[in-house]
């Protein structure tokens, strides 16, 4: 027999005998792709042993929890654990008709940062009455990390579903959407747009001077995006960008003599530049 999926919903028993016999079924079926245990009472104890016995399935895509409605944080960190494990590949998360309150959210939230496969988890009913905006602020931050273009980059840009409805944050719905997006760099640079109105393009030397056609090109393929940008507004910061650039470029050979006196790479460097200018 090669079990592909395990349906058990309001199997209110399990704790009675029957959640050794599942636990038991899943680690012998390893090709299994979906469970669905809805409605089955299942706590944060048996949470912590289904946990385990998922981890050994890697082709599970679709997990679907809704209405255990006595799952605490004990259970979401084992849920967390799960999702950050590399082997893991659920794509599909429902939690919905689970109380999540801020703190649960955070600790979910917190799984995303490692994980790059999972795309819908469902947190919808009970959690829209207990999270409030600081639990929603955990998703938003983790989607994109505002602090940094590095944090921006390094975000998830994997999850395109959170609830079922529009988030309550703006910058959440907005992550979301471009999440949907199948190139991931595309992503990015969208999100990288949307928070940096004007680049400081100073930070951009210490990647590479050639930095500046690939930061264009980010403008020019801005307006063709999905993201409704507005054309002029686009143009705006594609000049401002390239004016910054120069600023910094003449900032940085008045500044660098001084450093290539200390450094023969930093000498070298600097005669490129100037031979480049007088070109």
């Amino acid at each position: 027999i090669d079990l592909r999926g395990l349906l058990l919903d309001h199997c209110h028993g399990l704790a009675n005998g029957g959640f050794a016999t599942l636990v038991s079924t899943i680690e012998r079926f390893t090709n299994i792709e979906e469970i669905r245990l809805e409605g089955c009472d299942i706590d944060d104890d048996m949470m912590a042993t289904l946990a385990a016995a998922i981890k050994g399935l890697r082709r599970l895509k679709t997990l679907d929890l809704r209405r255990n409605n006595i799952i605490g944080r004990a259970g979401c960190e084992e849920l967390a654990a799960l999702l950050q494990d590399p082997n893991c590949n659920i794509v599909s998360l429902d939690l919905s008709y689970i109380p999540i309150d801020d703190g649960r959210a955070a600790v979910l939230a917190s799984a995303l940062e490692s994980n790059n496969k999972l795309e819908s988890l469902e947190l919808s009913a009970v959690s829209s009455n207990t999270m409030t905006r600081s639990g929603w602020n955990s998703f938003s931050k983790v989607l994109c990390d505002t602090s940094s273009i590095n944090g921006i980059y390094d975000s998830n840009h994997t999850l395109k579903f959170l609830g079922n409805k529009a988030a309550p944050i703006r910058d959440l719905s907005f992550s979301l959407i471009f999440n949907n997006g199948a190139d991931k760099k595309q992503v990015a640079i969208k999100k990288i747009l949307r928070h940096n109105h004007r680049l400081d393009m100073k930070l951009f030397f210490e990647w590479d001077l050639k930095v500046l056609p690939t930061v264009v090109n980010w403008f020019d393929r801005a307006p063709r995006t999905d993201a409704g940008y507005n054309g002029a507004k686009v143009d705006m910061q594609k000049l401002d960008a390239i004016y910054q650039f120069i600023q910094a470029m003449a900032e940085f050979i008045a500044q660098a003599p001084e450093q290539a006196a200390r450094s023969p790479e930093k000498r070298l460097a600097l005669g490129t530049i100037k031979r480049k200018s007088m070109e």
